[in-house]
């Protein structure tokens, strides 16, 4: 919850009963300073690693506190079926192939064929007409002539149906692929695994975290004010950083972002008294050079007005 701090209007002494700090459900409108709750991320946060699909941990390829390069892979599941399957589209591709060379060799016999009975045909068919040849033996030329066109199509149409299986079957592996990198769970930028709670042979649900990511960006506070202060902060104004419980400054900073909404309070506030149904604005403030702090810290916040 953010508490403000007040200061008497000039010219008048606050009496022993007064008091200079006010919690979130005064309506003070001398206010100088607000506190807030805070924690310590990466500028855009951090990431949960989930993946698309769910199935059993194969392989783990990265530990707690690698850094890591964008597309490094950090687990693998549930891909030996998929690999059997892949092997086997890939030698159907291949009787496909010698398939269709087959058909290929097949309609090249037929078209020399052809050539040589159109060939022979028309011979025939100028003897008949001089009488030197039997009309009887023009109809079996062309007769064989039929054959050999209908042998060709047909080799034809076995050629064209067998690349079409093929086509069909490298989609089934482009598929079986997209599939395959659906359970994969790898780095979705540079920077550093902070956990990861997986182990060889147990189970992972679909969407479900399996880790957190922080991506290599500068580290900056992530804090919520009460919304009862929401409308009091702005950019640019300044931030002090102490441990929580404790007067002791440990940094400094300056607000560069707000959110334009209300929201939900967020786990910032562990303690089940916390937890309420007033909302929060929620910020980030930058971090002074000099000021080392650990990711996730939680920390206290004072904003001046």
């Amino acid at each position: 919850m953010s508490i403000a701090i007040g200061l008497p209007s000039c010219g008048n002494k606050p009496s022993d009963k007064e008091t200079t700090t006010t919690d979130s459900l005064s309506h003070n409108t001398d206010i100088k300073e607000v506190k807030a709750i805070a924690k310590i991320e990466p500028l855009n946060g951090l990431v949960d690693l989930a993946s698309n699909e769910g199935g059993i941990v194969e392989l783990i390829n990265k530990k707690e506190g690698d850094s890591l390069r964008k597309g490094d892979l950090i687990l693998v599941f549930d891909t030996q079926k998929e690999a059997i399957q892949l092997q086997n589209l890939n030698l159907q591709i291949t009787t496909q192939k010698q398939r269709v060379e087959q058909d290929r060799a097949n309609e090249r016999q037929y078209e020399a064929a052809l050539r040589e009975k159109s060939a022979t045909l028309k011979v025939s068919e100028e003897l008949a007409r001089s009488g030197a040849e039997t009309r009887q033996q023009v109809e079996i030329l062309r007769k064989e002539q039929d054959v050999l066109k209908a042998n060709l199509e047909a080799a034809q149409k076995s050629t064209e149906t067998d690349r079409l299986m093929i086509r069909e079957l490298e989609n089934q592996i482009q598929q079986l692929k997209a599939s395959r990198a659906d359970k994969t769970i790898k780095a979705p930028d540079n920077g550093i695994l902070l956990s990861l709670n997986a182990e060889i042979g147990k189970a992972i649900e679909a969407y479900s975290p399996v880790g957190q990511f922080a991506a290599d960006e500068p580290l900056v506070i992530h804090g919520e004010v009460d919304e009862l202060f929401a409308d009091k902060i702005q950019i640019g104004q300044s931030v002090s950083i102490h441990l929580i419980g404790s007067n002791e400054k440990i940094g400094s900073g300056k607000i560069i972002s707000l959110s334009p909404i209300l929201q939900d309070k967020s786990l910032f506030y562990d303690e089940p008294g916390e937890r309420s149904d007033r909302r929060i604005r929620r910020f980030k403030a930058s971090l002074d050079t000099g000021t080392t702090l650990l990711i996730n810290k939680k920390v206290a916040c004072i904003i001046e007005l």
